[in-house]
């Protein structure tokens, strides 16, 4: 299988979100060159090393999954990062049966306003 999450999970830097810029959003994906029976992925968001939102997202019979988390602003500039633990589970048969990733991003100062 060809989807061992080396250069397929990705996570983006926190940013002020384009749809709530209230909001810090940091958003990450995992792409895989063949449709696999689950992919999981748990994003998770902190602000000054305190963790403020977690998601977790599942899906069935894809190439493909995108998660965000978010957490409103707080008023003030923080130091903000995104980390993100991803399952790929193969087709029976496969070696191995699942892999399994975790990524962060850099610390990133956002400011609210």
């Amino acid at each position: 299988m060809t989807c061992l999450l080396d250069g397929s999970l990705t996570i983006s830097n926190p940013h002020r979100s384009h749809h709530e810029p209230r909001n810090i959003n940091v958003i990450a994906k995992v792409e895989c060159p063949l449709q696999v029976p689950e992919i999981t992925l748990v994003v998770s968001l902190y602000r000054d090393g305190k963790r403020v939102n977690s998601t977790t997202r599942t899906a069935f019979a894809k190439t493909w999954l995108k998660a965000n988390s978010a957490s409103g602003c707080k008023g003030t500039a923080g130091n903000y990062r995104g980390t993100v633990t991803a399952r790929v589970i193969y087709p029976p048969g496969a070696v191995p049966p699942s892999t399994t990733r975790h990524l962060a991003s850099p610390i990133i100062t956002v400011n609210c306003w």
